[in-house]
């Protein structure tokens, strides 16, 4: 019942009381079944409100995967530590090469470098694994437009809004 409760409250982005709602699901019962994905959805959270440190805590007891990897990764970036969560992007996407969230983070950190060939490369093999993906999208049109290839960048912002009319309109009969 308490990762239940997590979920919800992710879902309606209360990540603090998410925190609270995992860690005593996993308190209650630490070898459930299904603790990695409440481990990885815990840090999540904890990314959510920027604790680093503590997100990487909770990753530091995942089994070594693509997942609990991109999450350390995003984490040490936010922590300013931008040569380890490269590391940790190369280590998720030797493994898994279509990972969604270590080609994004790659993408971010190369746009926020100047490196525009970088993040559209990156961006570019995320948009072709996930299509439907907002966040991808967008990035992908920013970094098309730094590299001067507006066409591009055109169709791939047409495609983003398109993402975010669907999203909001599902949202709406979700809440009916």
């Amino acid at each position: 019942p308490h990762r239940l409760m997590g979920l919800i409250q992710k879902d309606f982005e209360n990540y603090k009381g998410a925190v609270t709602s995992y860690r005593e699901s996993l308190r209650r019962d630490p070898q459930q079944p299904d603790r990695e994905d409440i481990l990885l959805e815990l840090a999540e959270c904890q990314l959510k409100l920027r604790q680093y440190e503590a997100a990487l805590e909770t990753l530091a007891q995942c089994r070594p995967s693509p997942d609990p990897w991109a999450a350390e990764a995003e984490c040490q970036y936010g922590a300013g530590r931008v040569a380890e969560a490269r590391r940790l992007l190369e280590r998720a996407l030797a493994e898994m090469p279509a990972h969604l969230p270590a080609l994004s983070l790659a993408g971010t950190i190369a746009l926020e470098e100047g490196n525009a060939a970088a993040a559209v490369d990156a961006l570019s093999r995320a948009a072709a694994a996930y299509p439907k993906d907002y966040t991808v999208r967008f990035k992908l049109a920013l970094a098309c437009r730094r590299l001067g290839d507006n066409q591009r960048a055109d169709e791939h912002a047409r495609a983003a809004e398109q993402i975010k009319r669907l999203r909001e309109e599902f949202s709406k009969l979700h809440d009916k």
